[in-house]
């Protein structure tokens, strides 16, 4: 197995004289493009990603940006079982133990015609919040929630979303609103 770094300027392609079956790209910025001409193979790869080919004795790597990368050749399989990289995560992750969820005990909120009420809290440990209302209600993300601009669910009607922020309604007439939430 030969770890090799290499640096290249946008758009340059060095050719390696390696022996090898196996690719695979360590570390870098940006995909890099292989090539192996005596095999017929041009692919793009993302960092982290491997294959297996035929027995080759030349590569050549083309890169359309500046970068320096880190990539192994080998006669064998490399497998890496690291987990590695940023994680970015936008929206609700939601991760179960064995034994799944939880729920809490149904409430309910008395909603006064035309002014908007916090029907469920922020909670960062619950998974989904279920509401609904005796009478038309507007949804919304705070307290400027209006008719105009918020999420109408029907009298009646049951809303379930995967939230754990706050939820704001507002009636035009007077109601009750019933929720339910589960958590992790």
């Amino acid at each position: 197995m030969k770890i090799i770094k290499a640096t290249f300027a946008a758009g340059e392609e060095i050719p390696f004289n390696l022996v090898g079956r196996y690719f695979r790209v360590i570390s870098g910025d940006n995909d890099v493009r292989l090539k192996i001409p005596e095999k017929g193979i041009d692919s793009l790869f993302k960092v982290g990603l491997g294959a297996t080919f035929s027995l080759f004795s030349l590569i050549r790597i083309k890169s359309e940006t500046a970068q320096t990368i880190e990539f192994v050749v080998s006669k064998e399989k490399i497998d890496d079982s690291r987990l590695t990289g940023d994680v970015d995560i936008n929206g609700l992750l939601s991760v179960v133990n064995a034994g799944g969820s939880s729920y809490s005990t149904p409430a309910t909120t008395a909603l006064v015609a035309g002014v908007a009420s916090e029907v469920v809290a922020l909670d960062a440990t619950r998974i989904k919040a279920s509401i609904q209302c005796d009478v038309d209600m507007w949804i919304g993300a705070d307290n400027t929630v209006t008719s105009l601009n918020g999420i109408r669910v029907g009298r009646d009607n049951l809303l379930s979303i995967d939230n754990t922020a706050a939820l704001w309604a507002v009636t035009i007439a007077a109601g009750t609103v019933r929720h339910l939430e589960e958590f992790i």
